[in-house]
């Protein structure tokens, strides 16, 4: 879906959890850092947390 969707990248995550955001600091980062500065993770940009 991402390559429909021009400017946009995948935050991957490895684990069992659908619900990343609440489970992972890396996502929540990576979201909190998007809804305040628009700025995107790296592409390829994968959470172990």
């Amino acid at each position: 879906m991402a390559a429909q969707l021009p400017g946009s990248v995948v935050l991957g995550h490895e684990g069992d959890d659908y619900s990343m955001f609440l489970g992972s600091k890396c996502a929540q980062q990576a979201t909190n850092r998007y809804l305040t500065t628009r700025a995107l993770p790296a592409p390829g940009t994968i959470c172990t947390d």
